[in-house]
């Protein structure tokens, strides 16, 4: 339900925090070990944690005057760096 609540805007501060921590803790397992006997299993497990370091990284950052374009903008200016690194 707080998951539910994040995504229609309906979360109470409290429902705020449990969706951010089943995401980060749970679903992206980000301070988790990432090793696994499957190298396929690992890889999804790294890119698990990846999701939930740039979460924890975008929190830790961003300041309250900070806007939800300008966080957008600089996500995706993240992206498009890696991408270009990739290369």
């Amino acid at each position: 339900m707080a998951i539910r609540a994040l995504q229609t805007g309906t979360a109470s501060a409290d429902q705020q925090k449990m969706a951010l921590d089943y995401i980060i803790n749970i679903l992206c397992d980000t301070y988790g070990n990432p090793w696994r006997v499957d190298t396929s299993a690992k890889d999804v497990a790294i890119g698990r944690m990846a999701a939930g370091q740039n979460i924890v990284h975008i929190l830790n950052s961003a300041t309250s005057s900070t806007s939800s374009t300008e966080l957008a903008a600089k996500v995706a200016a993240r992206r498009s760096f890696k991408q270009e690194d990739e290369k």
